[in-house]
């Protein structure tokens, strides 16, 4: 499986496996070695618990250590030197969990599936989008400018990390004037009201043509 993945993907590395368990067994290590011997040294051990005992599913990284064991007893006269037996030793590290935008997609129709009843959740069109992210743009803006209040107010400590923050955000908005600003919004709308248009059409036809291919000639 390994040769199939590097002919199809050579510039993809192994760096890790996972295993669904919630804990280390003795067994990982030799699963570990494999890897180890047939990919690279510095592979990664993921397990992901999945009994499902907490709200959230943990998610824990080993890197594996040798480590070395004092020797048993040996002869005073065995000119050769001391050989020590080599064990080893999985030790965490720290798990970051990041996605890209493309995959934020799905998993936000996964997490919205979660809280559904019947866990079926519909696909929304592009206009339902742009409805969700401006609602949640509008969100974000209340909340921030409700912690810029309270900090004005004294009514909370300024954080200067999040000081920070939203000069970094203020200063990566372009400078554009309202007029421009509400053309460009109305253009980028019709151009989407387009799509829905056209693929709504093209659904029509492909329904019509189906049904015209099964009338009796």
């Amino acid at each position: 499986m390994m040769e199939l993945t590097k002919r199809g993907s050579p510039q993809e590395e192994v760096v890790g496996w996972f295993s669904t368990r919630p804990n280390v067994p003795e067994t990982s290590f030799y699963i570990h070695d494999f890897y180890v011997r047939f990919s690279n040294p510095n592979i990664i051990h993921l397990t992901v618990d999945c009994t499902a005992e907490v709200d959230r599913m943990p998610i824990k990284a080993y890197v594996c250590s040798p480590l070395g064991v004092p020797p048993a007893p040996r002869d005073p006269k065995d000119p050769s030197p001391p050989r020590f037996d080599q064990a080893s030793l999985f030790a965490q590290v720290p798990v970051e969990i990041f996605c890209w935008d493309a995959e934020r997609v799905g998993l936000d129709l996964i997490t919205a599936g979660r809280l559904a009843p019947d866990r079926v959740v519909n696909i929304p069109t592009d206009a339902d989008q742009v409805l969700q992210t401006a609602k949640l743009i509008d969100d974000m803006l209340e909340s921030v400018l409700s912690y810029v209040d309270k900090v004005l107010k004294d009514q909370i400590p300024a954080d200067p990390e999040v000081g920070r923050a939203l000069m970094d955000v203020m200063g990566s908005i372009p400078k554009i004037d309202e007029e421009a600003f509400e053309k460009l919004a109305n253009s980028s709308r019709k151009d989407v009201l387009m799509v829905m248009y056209l693929s709504e059409l093209a659904k029509a036809q492909l329904a019509l043509q189906e049904k015209v291919n099964i009338l009796p000639n």
